[in-house]
């Protein structure tokens, strides 16, 4: 995950922030500076190995397959990944930062406006995560309670709309 757009005195804030608020959540992370304005996110794990699915969007395509077995593992499904997000976003929120964050999957927050719905696409046999949304989709949420992000229903992991800043 990368945050972008930053001023360089915002940039140490919400790295201490976000390392603060992702060691007192149920995930694990590495917060890196990167050059003067921007942020990476690596290596973000569950802090307690769960059952994995997987991280698509919508219910399991393998469910009626015998072969496919669910192991024990520290990775982020779909819904846990919508929860770690909001994470990101409730700190950004918290600070009234203005960022671009994106991941190879989809885009999270455009400048004040964080992303609150997650919608997908079938591709093929498969559904994907939609990488970007029309502006209904996003909430400028600085300062003030958001809304719960929304994502396909049967969507694999563990949501919890926790971490959200008072309003």
């Amino acid at each position: 995950m990368k945050i972008a757009g930053l001023f360089k005195e915002q940039q140490d804030t919400l790295a201490t922030n976000l390392t603060a608020a992702i060691a007192s959540s149920r995930f694990l992370a590495e917060v890196h500076l990167i050059k003067t304005t921007a942020i990476n996110i690596l290596m973000v794990r569950l802090e307690t190995p769960k059952k994995y699915c997987g991280s698509y969007p919508n219910s399991c395509p393998y469910v009626d397959r015998s072969w496919h077995k669910h192991k024990f593992h520290d990775f982020l499904e779909g819904a846990d990944w919508v929860e770690f997000n909001d994470l990101v976003n409730d700190v950004c929120d918290q600070l009234g930062i203005s960022a671009r964050i994106k991941t190879r999957t989809c885009i999270i927050r455009k400048k004040f406006n964080r992303r609150i719905a997650y919608n997908s696409s079938l591709v093929g046999n498969f559904y994907n995560w939609d990488y970007d949304a029309d502006d209904s989709c996003y909430y400028d949420g600085c300062y003030r309670r958001s809304p719960p992000s929304s994502f396909p229903t049967g969507t694999p992991g563990i949501y919890k709309n926790i971490y959200n800043c008072p309003s």
